[in-house]
């Protein structure tokens, strides 16, 4: 928004926090529109349903076996009154992060948001963390029937939370094996053995333990055993051997304009702080993400190699096609 209208926005979202309306026919509408958002993103989406297995497969006690958006029996059952006290509770000064980015006067915007957010009481939260997720001995793994064209494999291994040490090795490791067609299991399963019309990975980023997830799309006719001995070479080297000089400073340089690349819009620059801010409990770490990355050494690929991309600390979920 211009900054010449902060006043109008913060008194609008201010209001939103404290007053709002919520009426029996407002909740049905929205209850549609959540279950329609349920039917797109996963019932009707075989990733989307692989990545709900994934995380209920991986997870048995700590709450990141629930789906954020719900199981479907969820929101139907959701009440009023559900929605009132969860409004009530966490709708709160001491639950929420303001995070201005712009073209803004310190004292002004500090004076503004005091008079419109300063008077409102905080609410009575549960401090207590959720149970920590009790240790991988083995590996898990499901398979699923699905409408496809070829299978898809996807694997989640768990790794540490986004403040641990051994996070931003754990980055590295990942620019490594997918940082662009040269990356060793893109390259090992799109490039060269042609068995994979696409493979990607994704580090978790969350405040507690989670995953690092690797999703391969195999060709028709594709053998998903194929791709996993693949991926177990891939993370095996990655253990045995350390990784030259160059791809460890290719990797960095990737993570380093991934980041930049992230901070050239003012919005993803507060949604950045906002999620260091929360997430990590700390906004300067955003601050430190790319010195994080730097120290990464050999060394330290092959140790959180080792210790956490093993077959005993990882989850499978195979997706198959409906046969014809």
């Amino acid at each position: 928004l211009p900054s010449g209208n902060m006043d109008v926005v913060v008194r609008l979202e201010s209001d939103r926090m404290e007053n709002m309306v919520l009426t029996a026919a407002q909740l049905e509408s929205e209850r549609e529109v959540v279950k329609n958002e349920r039917r797109y993103r996963v019932d009707n989406d075989p990733e989307g349903t692989m990545f709900e297995v994934l995380y209920n497969q991986a997870f048995t006690h700590h709450p990141y076996t629930w789906p954020t958006i719900g199981w479907m029996k969820d929101i139907e059952a959701i009440s009023l009154e559900d929605c009132l006290a969860f409004y009530k509770k966490f709708y709160a000064p001491n639950n929420a992060t303001l995070v201005i980015v712009g073209d803004v006067d310190v004292e002004k915007t500090l004076t503004l948001i005091n008079a419109h957010y300063g008077h409102m009481k905080p609410s009575k939260l549960d401090q207590t963390k959720p149970d920590p997720e009790p240790p991988q001995m083995r590996e898990r793994r499901r398979v699923l029937v699905m409408p496809l064209t070829s299978p898809k494999v996807l694997v989640g291994y768990r790794i540490p939370g986004m403040t641990d040490e051994d996070h931003a090795a754990i980055q590295v490791l990942h620019k490594i094996l997918f940082g662009g067609d040269s990356g060793r299991l893109y390259r090992s399963l799109v490039v060269e053995s042609e068995m994979a019309s696409d493979a990607s990975g994704w580090v978790s980023e969350f405040a507690f333990p989670g995953l690092y997830e690797v999703l391969v799309t195999l060709k028709g006719g594709g053998q998903p055993e194929k791709a996993e001995a693949l991926i177990d070479e891939a993370m095996k080297a990655l253990a045995k051997e350390p990784v030259t000089e160059a791809e460890l400073d290719k990797a960095k340089n990737q993570l380093e304009v991934q980041f930049l690349r992230n901070m050239l819009e003012v919005g993803d620059r507060a949604y950045g702080l906002g999620h260091y801010a929360i997430t990590g409990g700390d906004h300067k770490r955003l601050c430190e993400a790319t010195e994080r990355d730097r120290a990464v050494t050999a060394e330290d690929i092959q140790r959180v190699a080792a210790r956490y991309m093993k077959r005993s600390n990882r989850t499978v979920v195979l997706a198959m096609p409906t046969a014809p």
